[in-house]
């Protein structure tokens, strides 16, 4: 069999009692007859020469043993290699996957524009072509013309700016009037509670309170179908006000 592209080969101690048996001039011919068969895969001629013959041949069968072995080794090292291929071009796949989806959903969480801490979008980047349309000064006279019963808006801030921005990306100018209309029909709103709180401008331009003013969640109770002459059904302003704190409605 012989192996010409392994570089080394085991001769075992337990065979030198084959030398032992020949003399000199035999075991050079036999020890240069294994290199050779070894390098190169050529048998000796040893037909005339018993001693020889089956010197080599026991020679012979430990070095096809570990040639065998040599070669199945060398099979298994290239199978696993390629399935360490196989899996780690799986694995930068997979890793390469998980990060464009971690890139996608970074820039999700970075487009939300909603807040529920009550900033309402004031601290949006805004677009310069956006601000030169907005009307500020028509949002707070119609809100001055319609809200009689409220403070004034009598300068418009950059906070109030950002607000009436945030408000308008959502609302239209028709329902900040309905907004401002059922404010100034509230009762409850305008100050008739048990607090003498009051609502005022910079509170309706908060999102969640515009949408409840829009909701109708501030209508007096007349206006919701609630008869006004059953007394025992109508829950003291106490209650309204303790609901109304707890939607988060504060000043």
């Amino acid at each position: 069999m012989g192996n010409g592209n392994r570089k080394s080969f085991i001769l075992y101690l337990d065979n030198a009692i084959i030398f032992d048996q020949l003399n000199d001039e035999e075991s050079g011919k036999l020890i240069k007859a294994i290199f050779k068969y070894q390098s190169s895969g050529v048998t000796p001629d040893f037909s005339k020469n018993p001693a020889l013959a089956m010197g080599f041949s026991v020679f012979k069968m430990s070095l096809d043993r570990d040639s065998e072995k040599y070669q199945e080794r060398c099979e298994r090292n290239r199978a696993n290699g390629k399935k360490g291929g196989i899996a780690n071009a799986a694995k930068r796949y997979q890793t390469g996957a998980n990060a464009s989806k971690r890139v996608a959903n970074q820039a999700d969480n970075e487009n939300e524009t909603d807040n529920e801490n009550e900033t309402d979008n004031e601290n949006e980047t805004d677009n310069e072509n956006e601000t030169d349309r907005i009307n500020y000064k028509e949002v707070a006279e119609t809100f001055n013309t319609i809200c009689v019963s409220y403070p004034k808006v009598k300068s418009l801030s950059e906070a109030r700016k950002k607000a009436i921005r945030a408000r308008l990306r959502t609302y239209s100018m028709d329902d900040l009037k309905k907004a401002f209309e059922t404010m100034e029909q509230s009762e409850f709103l305008r100050g008739n509670n048990n607090s003498d709180w009051s609502a005022n401008f910079d509170w309706v331009m908060k999102d969640r309170n515009l949408a409840k003013v829009l909701d109708g969640n501030y209508k007096n109770r007349e206006e919701k179908g609630y008869a006004t002459t059953d007394t025992e059904n109508r829950r003291p302003a106490s209650d309204y006000y303790k609901q109304f704190l707890r939607d988060g409605t504060g000043n």
